[in-house]
């Protein structure tokens, strides 16, 4: 059925495209390479034994080279991606609501892997010219995890997805109070708060008993494209970012479904089509001249960020190796950073940190953003290759009788 469907897409883009240059400045039909080409390239990257999620980047890079999405059309269908990473928030809520990802052994190995990298990225961004609290700030943007990633993975357990979302969700919630402090912010008042908290909670149960009364996988995803609908709306009044919205609902809706986890199998199944859209889409705005005419410093920062976050995780993973279920190469999947830190590094790196060299500060992380979600998922790919290979090997030898082959 997916096959059916790419195929269908692409015919119809292939139409529009011969009628001549009229439709295809139309933002349906961008809309429409933006899925195709990232889906295509996340599947192409699978049956190649790659990560996906680093073939929907490079579809999304590719796209940005070719010349072929103008900016005003980015910004038309800009919408889409946030409805997104609506979707994707949302499923991640769910998942990260479930018992298993509360329990002691997921609990303790997610909070492990922010603190471990976190103090580690503090420590190897002494050298540059940043404050204590920026160099926090910076090393919890990076301490984050890409669930995105470990979605697309074949065979991928929902506990290993739980895992990735509440090591994000740590993140993400200790860089808010650095922010609300050093800003002073002043929260809504109490009544604001409980107003809202009420009509978060009738509005959970109002979609879960929709989503309960729809028997029928359509109806389901219906009801879910509403929700997600007015996830989308929400965070555009209110002004906050659409995926922290759908995975603050999504946590509640997670928290009502646990005995009824069927009701949340439409978010898994469209998540396959929304990641590699949303990869694609993010890295498609990106600029390949700030990554061709980035500083040596720019490159020694995204060492001092990837490294040091690697090696956290490496040492968080002797911790969870010893209290959960997770091993060696399931670990893996925590190393890469993902959309979040797309969203997060450029916003909390100072603009003082390459004064004179980079026209645009943000541009100096993307050879971070570029270690962090291309070289670190590649090369765990290859150590996970290995890693089975090796297995294989030791399993055969041993069923030989201690034999060795050749």
């Amino acid at each position: 059925m997916r096959n059916l469907f790419i195929c269908f897409l692409l015919a119809t883009l292939v139409a529009v495209v011969q009628r001549g240059p009229s439709p295809v400045v139309e933002p349906a039909t961008y809309l429409g390479i933006l899925v195709a080409f990232p889906v295509l390239g996340a599947r192409l990257f699978r049956n190649w034994r790659l990560p996906p999620a680093v073939g929907a980047i490079a579809a999304g890079i590719i796209l940005n080279q070719s010349g072929l999405l103008s900016e005003a059309n980015m910004v038309r269908v800009g919408p889409f991606k946030d409805v997104g990473l609506a979707w994707l928030g949302l499923f991640l809520g769910t998942q990260v609501a479930r018992a298993p990802s509360w329990r002691g052994p997921s609990f303790v190995s997610a909070l492990s892997i922010v603190i471990g990298s976190a103090l580690l990225i503090c420590g190897a961004t002494a050298v540059f010219p940043l404050t204590l609290l920026e160099r926090l700030q910076m090393a919890l943007a990076g301490a984050v995890c890409a669930p995105i990633f470990t979605i697309l993975e074949r065979g991928r357990h929902r506990d290993e997805i739980g895992l990735t979302g509440l090591a994000t969700l740590f993140a993400v919630g200790l860089l808010g109070v650095t922010v609300v402090v050093t800003h002073h912010e002043v929260l809504p008042p109490p009544i604001k708060m409980l107003y809202a908290g009420g009509v978060a909670l009738v509005a959970t149960e109002i979609a879960f008993q929709s989503l309960k009364r729809s028997i029928s996988g359509p109806g389901r995803y219906l009801a879910y494209i509403l929700i997600v609908g007015a996830l989308w709306r929400v965070s555009e009044q209110l002004g906050i970012h659409s995926a922290i919205t759908g995975a603050a609902f999504g946590i509640l809706l997670g928290l009502r479904a646990r005995k009824r986890q069927d009701t949340t199998a439409p978010l898994l199944e469209a998540s396959a089509f929304v990641g590699p859209f949303v990869l694609g889409f993010v890295t498609a705005e990106w600029d390949g001249r700030h990554l061709l005419g980035a500083p040596v410093e720019a490159w020694a920062l995204g060492a001092a960020i990837i490294l040091p976050m690697v090696l956290g995780k490496m040492a968080a993973g002797l911790v969870a190796d010893r209290i959960s279920r997770f091993g060696p190469r399931d670990w893996m999947t925590t190393y890469p950073i993902g959309i979040v830190a797309v969203e997060i590094l450029p916003a909390v790196t100072p603009d003082h940190l390459f004064l004179g060299k980079m026209a645009d500060p943000a541009a100096a992380i993307t050879p971070t953003l570029l270690l962090g979600l291309v070289v670190v998922p590649c090369v765990t790919s290859a150590l996970g290759r290995f890693w089975r290979y090796s297995a294989s090997r030791r399993n055969l030898t041993a069923s030989s009788g201690g034999m060795e082959l050749t």
